[in-house]
């Protein structure tokens, strides 16, 4: 079946996608008529607000002319209604002229604000409101007399006379404009009829042009969506195969797994006798060669323990069946068992083996004893182990709720290089250790495993020549050197 998915790949079709995919021409295409319609678009509306103004420049000026009429009118009617009340003292004429005097400052008024042009504004401000003013203050005190006087009908008739003037002036000046107005707005009218129908072609066109573009885009949109269909089908295919090799790869490392654990085990049991052998014939007196192989034989037992306790580790690891053990023990004596487990080696290479530690470090502490002693085992070990001149120094510290451990030695140290995949599994720093030194390389790897299982971390300095300094820290349920409860932990 795999295969089949496999055979169904083909390098040259997939090429062919480049014939499906939009050119930039087609978007240009689609652009330019697109910026064509909008042009002719915004041309039309510029139009129909230069008609639109002219109109409303014809209607302001065909009110103003209208509202100078109507003055005319109530000018006179105010006269007559001033005039007829003098001759009867009737309040009926009185009234008549009042309200008529009321419409008269109204229509001033809206005469004034219909004015768009500056000059017919300035010309009803300075000519029709003075005159206007005068010839009702000259009736308001004509109504006041108790008479006729001659002398007031004589001002009276000039101030009307001033104003009908000013009046027909303003009348006949609107008249010209309006007449003015018209014609600009009929040759405009007829000049912007052709304009716009040729706009309107122009936009029917782009737009014609623009349907055929989308529909161009559009199909090979189209085919461009089936051939990304297609390679994302036949990715989805690659993609199972890959699926299934990773889920055999899965496979097969859960049974390398396994099958190391397993054989890990078997190994260990005789291993445990042969160890236990050979440490009964080291306590015995020997001669000085059978003594001298007794001993070979109870460090390389050891060591060969060692490698498989680091490979059942590994698997258990590797199969999430490691768990923590968290119950209190005293920190001090556990770290002085891993130190005198490692004296005879240092006395072996005459190097110094010391303990520091700070006051504030408590003496009982909570957390797994034997995963600190395996980490702490192993970094004394490998500073005993790359250590040929000066000594080891085992350091205690406590930080807030975390222990930290340091193991500093006076060792070959490690280059840049080496510490990138110092804590990598089955992986040495230089091939020439695992010869000189022996080891699986899966020590350190180990032992930031557990410091990680504990909310903590391992961390290193060291140069060339320069020693190496490790540090690991832990989570501990200790507060003031007094157990805190271990519930929920």
């Amino acid at each position: 079946m795999n295969s089949a998915l496999l055979a169904r790949w083909n390098p040259k079709r997939h090429s062919k996608r480049a014939n499906y995919a939009v050119t930039v021409n087609d978007f240009s295409s689609l652009f330019v008529a697109l910026l064509a319609v909008a042009g002719s678009a915004l041309l039309l509306l510029l139009i129909s607000n230069r008609e639109e103004d002219a109109f409303v420049g014809v209607s302001h000026t065909r009110d103003v002319y209208r509202s100078a009429q109507q003055m005319l009118i109530s000018v006179a009617r105010a006269d007559m209604s001033v005039r007829s009340y003098l001759l009867t003292k009737e309040p009926k004429y009185l009234n008549a002229y009042k309200q008529t005097r009321s419409t008269l400052l109204a229509e001033a008024l809206d005469s004034t604000l219909l004015a768009r042009r500056p000059l017919s504004r300035y010309i009803l401000q300075t000519e029709m409101w003075p005159r206007l003013n005068r010839a009702i203050a000259f009736n308001d005190e004509l109504v006041k007399q108790p008479s006729l006087s001659l002398v007031s009908l004589h001002r009276q008739d000039q101030a009307k006379k001033e104003l009908d003037e000013t009046l027909s002036f303003i009348e006949k000046r609107q008249m010209s404009f309006l007449q003015k107005r018209s014609n600009a707005l009929t040759d405009l009218t007829e000049q912007s009829a052709g304009t716009r129908v040729l706009l309107v072609l122009i936009a029917l066109l782009t737009i014609s042009f623009s349907i055929i573009t989308l529909r161009v885009v559009m199909k090979k949109d189209q085919a461009k969506i089936l051939s990304l269909q297609a390679e994302v089908d036949r990715t989805k295919a690659a993609e199972l195969v890959a699926y299934d090799a990773l889920t055999e790869a899965h496979q097969s490392n859960a049974l390398k797994a396994q099958f190391m654990a397993n054989i890990s085990h078997e190994i260990r049991t005789p291993m445990t006798g042969i160890l236990g052998a050979a440490e009964l014939l080291n306590h015995l007196s020997l001669p000085d060669a059978a003594g001298d192989y007794s001993s070979l034989l109870l460090s390389s037992s050891q060591e060969l323990l060692a490698v498989l306790n680091d490979l059942l580790n590994f698997s258990r690891l590797q199969r999430s069946e490691m768990v923590l053990n968290v119950e209190p023990f005293d920190l001090r004596k556990a770290i002085l068992e891993v130190a005198n487990r490692n004296r005879a080696a240092a006395s072996l290479k005459n190097l110094s083996l010391i303990i520091s530690e700070e006051p504030a470090v408590p003496e009982i502490v909570i957390a797994d004893q034997d995963k600190v002693s395996q980490i702490l085992q192993t970094l004394v070990s490998n500073a005993i182990k790359f250590t040929d001149l000066g000594g080891v120094q085992i350091s205690i510290e406590r930080v807030q709720d975390l222990i930290r451990i340091t193991v500093a030695d006076t060792g070959i140290g490690i280059d840049e290089e080496g510490l990138k995949k110092l804590f990598l599994p089955f992986v040495q720093v230089d091939g020439s250790i695992r010869r000189n030194f022996g080891g699986a390389g899966l020590s350190l790897y180990i032992a930031k495993r557990f410091a990680q299982m504990m909310d903590g971390q391992i961390e290193v300095l060291s140069e060339p020549n320069g020693g190496s300094i490790f540090w690991f820290m832990f989570r501990t349920g200790v507060n003031d050197g007094k157990l805190q409860s271990t519930a929920g932990r």
